[in-house]
């Protein structure tokens, strides 16, 4: 009898997606979870479907929990494995980073049999000692598909949206696409991709085509040029734990009044894993002018909502037209000036935010942000609400309102500042 147990253990597909899922094999172990989410036992079917949680796309994760929660409350809590699959939706609610119930999963666990001592003793260690348990599904992997809409609006930029999509793991080799629209009343358009693998060594490929209207705020009096442009890089890079760096070709094509090109190399260092990390950016273009930019960041945070990010955005004895000039506002680096009311060959800005129930659904933020450039300085402060929906912090809602040395500032946006 216990080796038939072990059988059919073995044959049961959310097991053997489990197993899959451990090691990585993500694409696979999808497709045995997915086969099991057609089985005719509802516990298993319903196993399945809170493992696909994790997979989901920000937009359908709701309506699949939704369909996860109904088919759990018509399965008889008698039948043990029942008991398992109501088990099961703490353990992946705990790995998605969603309020979880552990003190009620351990709770039931007593009531499972001795028949199926095996997965009670592999769930109790996955609640308690989840580094040292067997194979299961305690990872967030790639996750699922993800979609973007940002609104922005400014006197000089208009009124327009940003759409993003992002589709992870399409290659089945953990590689991400993501694809990228954004279009406005002032004259801005930008259609784009982004391809990336990692793992150890890994590429990346990404282009664009744009319109833009860019602004230089000088003498008290903006300054304004329509730029079409089009770009694109491969890299080739090496990844180590946290650590990045990578390498590769970049070539441009800008028109103002006629066209030309700005072909260099793009070059990239991360050091660190979130909560402390330096990043180091090199953007260079040698053909028709001379222009070497260079950003370097650094990012500190703390579980208990302390973080702070200084960044370091200069172009040292650039030949590059103005427009090439870093830049701050409306979001990029600052929220509360308005786009690109900084824009110098060196701009260095700070930010300090403290996080007010940084694990909660609601909560808020207080922030302090400033910059200087040898033309001007700009600080100021203020207070935001956030609505935290997964995958957090990236599809955080946020509304910041403050006040600093250009006057009082609103900033929405969709994803936290850094």
């Amino acid at each position: 009898m216990l080796f038939l147990l072990s059988i059919l253990s073995y044959a049961n597909p959310i097991v053997e997606g489990d197993v899959l899922w451990s090691k990585n094999i993500y694409h696979k172990a999808v497709q045995k979870w997915q086969e099991a989410k057609k089985s005719p036992q509802q516990a298993i079917s319903v196993m399945a479907q809170y493992r696909l949680l994790l997979i989901s796309s920000n937009i359908m994760l709701p309506l699949d929990l939704i369909a996860a929660d109904q088919e759990m409350s018509a399965c008889e809590l008698d039948d043990p494995e029942c008991i398992l699959s109501r088990i099961d939706r703490e353990i992946i609610f705990r790995t998605l980073g969603f309020p979880h119930n552990e003190d009620l999963a351990i709770d039931l666990l007593q009531l499972i049999p001795k028949t199926l001592a095996a997965e009670k003793e592999k769930r109790l260690c996955w609640l308690l000692t989840p580094k040292k348990c067997d194979p299961g599904p305690l990872n967030r992997g790639p996750g699922g598909a993800f979609l973007s809409i940002g609104f922005f609006l400014g006197q000089q930029i208009g009124l327009g949206t940003r759409l993003g999509y992002r589709i992870p793991n399409i290659d089945n080799k953990m590689g991400n696409l993501q694809l990228r629209l954004t279009v406005g009343t002032g004259n801005y358009g930008l259609a784009g991709f982004q391809y990336d693998r990692y793992h150890p060594f890994w590429i990346r490929t990404e282009a664009d085509i744009r319109q833009i209207n860019y602004f230089r705020y000088r003498n008290n009096e903006w300054e304004q040029a329509s730029i079409s442009s089009s770009q694109g890089s491969f890299s080739l890079g090496y990844t180590n734990g946290d650590n990045y760096i990578w390498i590769g070709p970049q070539f441009r094509w800008e028109k103002l009044e006629s066209p030309v090109s700005a072909h260099g190399i793009t070059f990239g260092l991360q050091l660190g894993p979130e909560n402390l990390r330096l990043s180091q950016y090199v953007d260079a273009s040698f053909t028709s002018y001379l222009h070497v930019r260079s950003t370097t960041t650094i990012q500190a945070k703390h579980p208990v909502g302390l973080a702070v990010q200084a960044r370091a955005d200069i172009c040292p004895n650039t030949q590059a037209p103005w427009w090439r000039f870093p830049t701050a506002g409306g979001g990029q680096h600052l929220r509360l000036p308005p786009a690109q009311w900084l824009r110098s060959s060196n701009i260095y800005t700070g930010i300090l935010e403290w996080h007010i129930l940084p694990k909660q659904t609601l909560g808020g933020v207080l922030f302090f942000e400033g910059a200087y450039t040898t033309e001007r300085s700009f600080m100021g402060g203020g207070i935001g609400a956030r609505i935290r929906l997964p995958p957090s912090p990236r599809n955080n809602l946020r509304l910041d309102v403050g006040y600093g040395s250009l006057g009082w500032g609103v900033f929405a946006n969709i994803g936290e500042q850094f």
